[in-house]
C-alpha cells in the first residue's frame, strides 16, 4: 500500500513539473474582451454617500404622476417631471454601469428610474429604496420605447412619509 502511495505521489509531482514546462512553452493568453463589453465597476453601494435619502411629506407632492401611469409618462418625454411610486425592485446589472428602480414586478409596466455609474457617488445606497414609497424628479427620456427618468443628483430621489 505504501509503495502504491509513493508511486502515485511521484507521478503527481512529475505531472505538475511537466504541466509547468508546457505552460512555459505555450503560455495561455487571456481571451479578448467582447466588442462593446465594459469592465464591471464598483457597485453603487460601495461608493455610495453615507446617510439616508431626504424625506418629503406626501401632501407636498401635489401634481406628481404615479410611476405606474405609463400613458402620462410617455407624454412627459423630454420634460422634467415628478413621479411617485413604491420601488418594487432595485436592479443593478453585472456591468455595474447603471442601477434601475423598477416600480412594477414587470419593469415594462411602469416608469423606470435610472442612475448611471458616473452619478453613483451622489446617492446614498440605492438598495435601501426597495419597497419604499419614493418621489422621483428629473428629465423623462424614452429608452427602447419605454419612459425612464434620469436621476442625476441626490435631491432627485426623496422618500415619501
Amino acid at each position: 500500500m505504501k509503495t502504491l502511495f509513493l508511486l502515485a505521489l511521484s507521478f503527481c509531482i512529475a505531472s505538475a513539473a511537466h504541466a509547468k514546462d508546457l505552460l512555459q512553452q505555450f503560455p495561455v493568453k487571456p481571451a479578448p474582451a467582447k466588442a462593446g463589453a465594459r469592465a464591471a465597476g464598483p457597485s453603487q453601494s460601495k461608493v455610495a454617500l453615507k446617510g439616508a435619502f431626504p424625506v418629503v411629506a406626501s401632501k407636498q407632492l401635489q401634481g406628481a404622476v404615479a410611476a405606474t401611469d405609463l400613458a402620462a409618462a410617455r407624454k412627459l418625454v423630454g420634460k422634467n417631471a415628478l413621479f411617485v411610486g413604491v420601488v418594487n425592485r432595485v436592479f443593478a446589472p453585472r456591468s455595474g454601469s447603471i442601477v434601475l428602480l423598477n416600480f412594477a414586478p414587470n419593469y415594462k409596466m411602469a416608469l423606470v428610474g435610472a442612475v448611471k455609474a458616473a452619478d453613483f457617488k451622489k446617492f446614498p445606497p440605492l438598495q435601501s429604496l426597495q419597497n419604499q414609497k419614493v418621489a422621483l424628479s428629473g428629465k423623462v427620456i424614452s429608452y427602447k420605447g419605454r419612459p425612464e427618468i434620469e436621476l442625476t443628483s441626490a435631491g432627485a430621489i426623496r422618500v415619501v412619509k
